[in-house]
């Protein structure tokens, strides 16, 4: 019986190299794109869960709170924006009549109105808030706001410092950026992630304001598939819920 004992020449190790060769980089593709997937939908299931987080925390808000007419005091009670009750303040004539029966005293009895921030004059826009607040969403609508706010609906909203132009929130416990530099921002929660915050109400028509009764929330949060930090809002992925919110 013969016996073949000459082993594997060089040509078949070669060409059993290349085959464990493209064998492996052809695994290490896979094993990247299943990676590259993996990170896709961790982080777009992260932007998800903000976006649902973020809608909830609204619609769990006040409408007064969001719309800017009330806002928190140091000991994080809620307080009437000083800007609005300086609008209350000067326009106090034609509210006589209301604050006289929050009083309870005859109108005839009230001289001047309560200074701004005094116990009265919080007590009686707490009392009267939605007659007041729409008194003043009806001013500005009519006298300040742009056509396209109208249009809109971004009309009639307040921060601490006065009348807003437009009502975008971006929130500073996910990213602490200003409006200057609103297309870069560091990334938090382990990740690219920016959360705006958009709050309307039903655009005016036929010389109609509308209250806070109603306001549209809207939250989108964008974010990157790669998690790369810094990257420009029109590079990344988005995710958008929008809600109606009824007082």
């Amino acid at each position: 019986m013969l016996k073949h004992d000459r082993g594997y020449s060089l040509i078949e190790i070669g060409v059993g190299i290349l085959i464990l060769t493209v064998f492996l980089l052809f695994s290490l593709g896979l094993f990247n794109g299943c990676y590259n997937n993996y990170r896709g939908i961790k982080a777009r299931n992260l932007a998800m869960d903000r976006a649902i987080y973020h809608v909830e925390q609204m619609l769990q808000t006040d409408s007064d709170e969001l719309a800017g007419y009330f806002v928190r005091d140091n000991k994080n009670a809620l307080i009437p924006n000083p800007y609005f009750a300086e609008f209350v303040h000067d326009n106090f004539t034609s509210f006589r009549g209301r604050y006289a029966s929050y009083m309870g005293i005859n109108v005839d009895d009230v001289v001047t109105p309560p200074a701004v921030g005094s116990d009265d004059m919080n007590g009686f826009i707490r009392a009267y808030s939605e007659a007041l607040i729409n008194a003043y969403i009806y001013n500005e609508a009519h006298s300040e706001a742009t056509q396209e706010q109208l249009n809109n609906g971004s009309y009639g909203f307040l921060d601490e410092d006065g009348k807003l132009e437009e009502y975008n929130v971006v929130l500073d416990n996910e990213n602490a950026f200003g409006y200057d530099d609103s297309n870069e921002y560091v990334a938090s929660n382990n990740g690219a992630l920016k959360v705006v915050k958009q709050v309307n109400r039903i655009p005016a028509r036929s010389n109609k304001a509308f209250g806070n009764n109603v306001l549209v929330l809207k939250v989108t949060v964008y974010y990157t598939k790669e998690f790369k930090r810094n990257m420009p809002e029109n590079e990344m992925d988005s995710i958008t819920i929008e809600t109606v919110k009824i007082k």
